[in-house]
């Protein structure tokens, strides 16, 4: 299980209790590819 913000805090999602839910890891790697979050995580890396 991994812990994922419902709302991508790169998308506005606050960082808050309310906003977290637990995932399987590959309901995760889904959700995270297609909500937005993962392009802005990548931009973040390739800026480091």
């Amino acid at each position: 299980m991994e812990i994922d913000h419902i709302n991508p805090v790169s998308c506005g999602g606050k960082k808050e209790w309310k906003n977290l839910q637990l995932l399987h890891r590959h309901c995760h790697d889904v959700k995270t590819a297609t909500d937005g979050s993962q392009k802005s995580r990548n931009d973040k890396r390739e800026t480091h």
